[in-house]
């Protein structure tokens, strides 16, 4: 798996906390909660982003296509620096495509994380689909040995 960083600087307290994050609202509840806990507890914060098909660019025929992914990443990482600009135990951010379970656990292995963050499921019939195709992200992700932290959307 091929996993895409960037970190922000930080004197953290020894601990590391993974938080897997997309622009979901569930996503945006769980690292705020992944945020507020890293300050708390002197944590380094590694976000987790788990890479989809709407982070490439619109059209991948267009000449501009790279581009158009790249200027799309950017804009992320912009809106993910604001987002943490308050916290002083530094950071450090992963993309990946790929199983949500497979680069969480990898991100919490490679970091020595312990604890990883994450939103409560989707609502509706994407949801349902998810549940009833899948198994539950918080089972892998503990069947792996990770103490799993589940936020409710704000």
């Amino acid at each position: 798996m091929n996993i895409r960083s960037f970190s922000g600087t930080g004197d953290p307290g020894g601990e590391n906390l993974v938080v897997g994050w997309d622009r979901t609202p569930a996503a945006q509840a769980a690292l705020a909660a992944a945020v507020d806990l890293a300050g708390k507890l002197r944590a380094q914060l590694h976000i987790a982003h788990i890479a989809d098909d709407s982070d490439l660019g619109v059209d991948p025929d267009s000449p501009t296509w790279e581009e158009q992914t790249k200027a799309a990443a950017d804009e992320k990482a912009h809106w993910l620096r604001g987002q943490l600009r308050g916290l002083d135990t530094g950071w450090t951010y992963y993309s990946a495509r790929g199983s949500a379970a497979a680069v969480l656990g990898q991100v919490a292995r490679e970091s020595g994380s312990r604890i990883v963050v994450i939103g409560k499921h989707r609502r509706g019939v994407a949801g349902l689909l998810s549940r009833v195709t899948r198994r539950p992200l918080a089972d892998e992700l503990v069947d792996a040995g990770l103490q799993v932290l589940v936020v409710p959307p704000a």
